[in-house]
């Protein structure tokens, strides 16, 4: 894990190679770059902020953790607590910031319903989903951590219904963290006018974690 965390260390060189690894079209790594600009220009949260007044990170240590890595071995993702006993319309999986699992039910891909891999998906989608990913409901300014998220997501979920389609089962989206690990995972919802649609999002531990770096959005 030491050997890990300092090859994939929150530097320039790392977050070079980070965009090296991912397939993404030319806007998405522009924004990605300009977020890591503002991460790097951004200093750590104060106790004078609102929003931060009533938590100390002052013993928050960043560098025991690293970029997810675009792969990996290691326990496989639980299961999840909230489908026990449940019939899905599609579930997406991701452990340590990196899909795992995706399952859609065809009856609900012939009508146009996308559940999966927010990685793959607003690439293979790029000109349905990128209005949607670039309204910015998370400000990459906000702080620190909010600039991290917005250059470095990784892992994400999707589930995108389509106009008039109402979905009578249920979607799950489970993301887990192992021992030590970093979870970047972004999470995007889109119904569009008329439909419907019922979602379940979890997260877990694997084992008995002890610590983790969880920078998450929805």
């Amino acid at each position: 894990m030491i050997a890990t965390a300092a090859s994939r260390a929150f530097t320039d060189h790392s977050f070079a190679a980070f965009l090296a690894e991912r397939n993404e079209p030319s806007w998405l790594r522009a924004e990605r770059q300009a977020a890591w600009q503002t991460f790097q220009e951004l200093a750590w949260p104060g106790r004078r902020e609102e929003e931060w007044m009533r938590t100390d990170i002052r013993l928050f240590q960043f560098d025991r953790y690293s970029l997810p890595a675009a792969s990996g071995d290691g326990p496989a993702a639980p299961s999840g607590l909230l489908t026990e006993g449940l019939e899905v319309a599609g579930r997406s999986v991701a452990l340590d910031s990196r899909s795992v699992a995706v399952q859609l039910q065809p009856k609900w891909a012939a009508q146009g319903v996308l559940c999966g891999s927010l990685d793959r998906l607003l690439v293979q989608h790029a000109e349905l989903l990128r209005p949607y990913h670039l309204r910015r409901v998370i400000d990459p300014r906000l702080d620190k951590f909010s600039a991290l998220h917005a250059a470095c997501w990784t892992g994400g979920h999707l589930l995108y219904v389509p106009r008039g389609v109402v979905v009578d089962k249920p979607f799950h989206l489970l993301s887990a963290l192992t021992d030590g690990a970093t979870d970047l995972g972004r999470t995007l919802v889109v119904l569009e006018a008329g439909a419907e649609a019922t979602l379940l999002a979890e997260t877990a531990s694997c084992a008995k974690s002890d610590s983790g770096l969880h920078c998450g959005g929805t």
